[in-house]
């Protein structure tokens, strides 16, 4: 199933597409059998490996001039996969390092309420992490993973780091 689900996420048919973040959305959460689910894990270890990051952040940023409907149904349905797969730290790294903060970001101005609820959820999700942080250097405006040298330590004035 996860593997047509990714040939839907794939297609050129934006129809299918939608239908395929849908499922990979299910398959993300799955059925937790005491809080757990193998295979719904298996699925979001698979997601990094497949390259799902980059076709979900091409749903995200999809532009349809003559029918907006279409393109919210499509950013909707990726933020929504985004918002499920985002449940392990693995994903959530893969997610954030492929460029699903900046769209996810846009899409809390839509004028669609369920664009910008899933969008909200999404990047709930896809930030909120007791082991896994992130730097955003406003004059850059980069994201680091690694801790910034100045919050690291001090540089003495024999010149070495502390």
């Amino acid at each position: 199933v996860f593997e047509v689900a990714v040939d839907m996420i794939r297609s050129s048919n934006d129809i299918l597409r939608g239908s395929g973040a849908h499922l990979l959305s299910a398959l993300g959460v799955g059925c937790p059998i005491n809080g757990h689910c193998e295979y719904a894990t298996k699925v979001r270890s698979q997601c990094i490996n497949t390259g799902i990051v980059e076709a979900l952040r091409e749903m995200m940023v999809t532009v349809d001039v003559f029918d907006p409907g279409k393109a919210a149904a499509e950013h909707f349905a990726a933020a929504r996969a985004v918002s499920s797969l985002a449940l392990d730290d693995q994903f959530k790294l893969a997610g954030c390092q492929g460029g699903l903060i900046r769209p996810l970001v846009q899409m809390l101005f839509s004028t669609y309420g369920r664009v910008k609820g899933s969008a909200a959820v999404a990047l709930a999700n896809l930030t909120a992490s007791a082991d896994l942080f992130f730097y955003y250097h406003r004059n850059t405006e980069r994201t680091y993973w690694e801790l910034p040298q100045e919050i690291q330590g001090v540089y003495r004035a024999d010149g070495t780091f502390e």
